[in-house]
């Protein structure tokens, strides 16, 4: 049985670690958007981001589920097909249990960015470099309580001091952990390797999210391939029938993968299409 829909996780899957997608992976993107197969970007950046980083490769996907799958796009016209955002409230019974004034917390809100803190750091540094995002700082959070966000970020200052965007933090799983505990099924809470913890809605994940996209596509979970490295892509790669890891992924995901293929700098989404597509190159 071929497939007939392909979920893309970008950062570390599709992209490699210039930020950019391979001549392999577009080539490959290519030969099965001709053959029919709906590209789905499944993320958990922004909309400005994606549209930035794939460039002209746009035109071969045909939705974006962004945010985790908070936020789910037509790439045609930018209609939302879908949208799930947190609870102010739960943000805020979270967000409350960190001291700010060690803390930070980025919140977002379709293609803006609020920030808590006005210190550069190198997570925010990071983060603007890998994105082109551009941040709005707001000490007081009470003061957006009329935003709808549809994800929002918590990590510690310290991790500033340190900074490698390769390596997990120590101290991001030390968040983690405290998050998990403060919050009571609140929030989806989930790791990423970045230095921060994503939070989002409970009811929110890419999964969720695509299924719900490609119901006016007559497309089944049997049909579907997703391809992903990190903590937000285990849910997608262990309930679609065509489970990729990439090889530098997280040891959670590759357990639950179904099948494994290079790194995502050896392009393996490249590989992945042609072995699932039956096809040589």
């Amino acid at each position: 049985m071929k497939m007939k829909a392909i979920a893309l996780d970008l950062d570390h899957t599709l992209l490699n670690s210039d930020n950019k997608i391979s001549e392999e992976n577009i080539t490959a993107l290519q030969v099965a958007h001709e053959q029919n197969v709906c590209l789905i970007v499944a993320t958990g950046r922004m909309p400005q981001a994606v549209t930035r980083i794939i460039g002209e490769s746009k035109e071969l996907f045909s939705y974006f589920v962004c945010y985790n799958g908070a936020l789910v796009l037509r790439s045609s016209d930018s209609t939302t097909c879908y949208e799930e955002c947190v609870n102010y409230s739960d943000m805020r019974f979270l967000t409350d249990k960190f001291d700010l004034r060690n803390h930070n917390v980025v919140l977002f809100s379709n293609d803006s960015i609020f920030a808590t803190t006005t210190i550069d750091d190198k997570v925010v540094d990071h983060y603007k470099k890998r994105t082109g995002a551009t941040f709005e700082y707001r000490s007081d959070l009470t003061k957006l309580d009329c935003r709808n966000f549809h994800k929002f970020f918590v990590y510690p200052l310290e991790i500033s001091n340190n900074y490698n965007p390769h390596t997990e933090s120590p101290l991001e799983d030390t968040v983690y952990k405290q998050a998990l505990e403060f919050n009571s099924n609140r929030l989806k809470i989930i790791k990423t390797r970045l230095g921060y913890i994503e939070c989002t809605s409970p009811f929110v994940s890419k999964w969720d999210s695509m299924i719900h996209a490609l119901k006016s596509e007559g497309l089944t979970q049997k049909k579907i391939m997703a391809i992903g490295d990190g903590y937000n892509d285990i849910e997608m790669v262990e309930k679609s029938h065509f489970g990729v890891a990439v090889d530098n992924a997280v040891p959670e995901l590759k357990a639950v993968a179904k099948h494994i293929v290079g790194s995502n700098n050896d392009s393996g989404v490249a590989e992945a299409i042609y072995h699932f597509l039956e096809l040589t190159h």
